[in-house]
């Protein structure tokens, strides 16, 4: 018996956003999924949370001295394909 999904009921947030180091900006997309966030805004606080905790492993940079800045640029639902 085969089973229909509900591809609609599959999704998470993408966020794609950049940090401003010294060196230069640096881009990334970070992934939530829906059951940790119900809005953008929440997915958000999610990816503010990590970029605290970790700012160089969310784009993978080397550390560097001096401020950053996260800037998020975009944030939508994607669904499965």
């Amino acid at each position: 018996m085969k089973m229909k999904i509900n591809k609609k009921e599959y999704w998470h947030w993408e966020i794609k956003f950049y940090i401003k180091f010294q060196s230069g900006k640096k881009y990334g997309t970070y992934r939530v999924d829906r059951y940790d966030a119900d809005t953008p805004e929440e997915a958000e606080v999610i990816l503010q949370e990590h970029y605290e905790k970790d700012e160089f492993g969310l784009v993978g940079a080397e550390f560097e001295e001096g401020d950053t800045e996260l800037v998020v640029e975009d944030c939508n639902k994607i669904y499965p394909e």
